[in-house]
């Protein structure tokens, strides 16, 4: 784990934030930052999700909050050493306000979201295509399918994995969820491709899928 520092452009000048003061103004050195997500209220207000340190949310660039296994639905790795496993990524603020954020680990929500009244609700999930439990080894980021937004893309990239979630318009109740996985795909000869890792993945302008 590495301790991180943020720069954050506002449209007209860079916001530096150093680990030291986020440590000064919420008591939690942020470690291995992976993802940003701005709030829909105001600037300078947005969520920071470490992959060791939980998520960390600032106001006019400074530190608020961390958000943990002691005070969130997020899980920890390791319970001895919660400051350095909770593990998260894909930090996403959809139209609502409401924050999503992916989450490791077996014992953990995959999905973690948090209301505009800072309620958290863990989501597990169960991949249609086989029944099983989904976790993450290591997710990547939400993508919000530009034709419905009740449509969630995210991937597990050494997990391998392609996940396609329907929220059935409720976020935080995942009865009415469906989500879909799948490893494997075909060309348009009809050969079989079975990636070793995802990486990346992107949705262009005509509503297609782009797995690297």
């Amino acid at each position: 784990n590495r301790i991180g520092d943020l720069s954050i452009y506002d449209g007209e000048m860079w916001h530096g934030i150093s680990a030291g003061s986020t440590n000064a103004q919420c008591g939690k050195y942020p470690l291995d930052y992976v993802s940003c997500a701005a709030a829909k209220d105001k600037k300078g207000h947005f969520f920071a999700a470490s992959y060791g340190g939980g998520v960390f949310e600032y106001e006019n660039y400074k530190a608020i909050k961390n958000y943990n296994p002691d005070n969130s639905t997020l899980k920890s790795e390791n319970a001895k050493a919660p400051d350095k496993y909770t593990r998260t990524e894909g930090a996403m603020v959809d139209d609502e306000g409401n924050l999503w954020v992916l989450n490791t680990g077996d014992e953990a929500f995959p999905i973690n979201i948090m209301t505009p009244q800072k309620q958290w609700a863990g989501l597990n999930l169960y991949n249609a295509a086989n029944r099983q439990k989904v976790s993450f080894v290591t997710p990547w980021e939400i993508i919000v399918d530009k034709r419905d937004s009740q449509y969630k893309w995210f991937v597990d990239q050494r997990g391998v994995m392609v996940y396609l979630l329907h929220d059935g318009g409720t976020p935080t109740n995942s009865a009415d969820d469906y989500c879909y996985g799948r490893r494997e795909f075909y060309d348009q000869d009809g050969l079989q491709i079975a990636p070793s890792a995802i990486y990346c993945m992107a949705q262009d302008n005509d509503g297609d899928m782009w797995i690297g």
